[in-house]
């Protein structure tokens, strides 16, 4: 239905998204340690849907900061 040009099209290989996880397992949401002027919100693992907002708002602090701008 998505892709009609697909239809009876055989599978031949899939791949998977992977969801990143630190391994303490909590997400890295600050300053990239040696890029100047990066932030870095990255680690969630399977948390990741749940903990965006809480993400946006630490990172949208760490602007208003001026952290790394």
């Amino acid at each position: 239905t998505l892709v009609p040009g697909a239809d009876g099209a055989e599978v031949t290989a899939h791949l998977v998204g992977l969801r990143p996880v630190t391994p303490g397992g909590l997400p890295l949401v600050g300053p990239h340690p040696t890029l100047p002027g990066v932030l870095v919100a990255a680690g969630h693992g399977r948390h990741g849907s749940l903990l965006a907002p809480v993400t946006a708002a630490r990172v949208l602090a760490l602007v208003g900061q001026g952290v790394n701008a």
